[in-house]
C-alpha cells in the first residue's frame, strides 16, 4: 500500500524548493543584456502563473464532474 507525506513535510518541501529557486535566480542566472536585472523576474513568474493555470484547469474539470 502507498502511503501519502504529510502535509506539513509537503509545506517543507515547497518551502524548500521555493528558497532554493530564489536563490537560482538571484546568483545563478545571468542577467539579460537589455533588460538588466529586471528580466530575472520571469524566471519566478512564469511558473506560478502557468502552476495557477493548470491548478483553475484541475478545478474546474472537478467541478464539471
Amino acid at each position: 500500500m502507498r502511503s501519502t507525506p504529510s502535509l506539513p513535510a509537503l509545506a517543507a518541501l515547497a518551502l524548500a524548493l521555493m528558497t532554493a529557486a530564489i536563490a537560482l535566480i538571484a546568483y545563478v542566472a545571468p542577467e539579460d543584456a537589455d533588460q538588466g536585472l529586471s528580466q530575472k523576474i520571469f524566471y519566478f513568474h512564469v511558473p506560478i502563473a502557468l502552476t495557477a493555470y493548470a491548478m483553475f484547469a484541475w478545478g474546474e474539470w472537478t467541478a464539471l464532474r
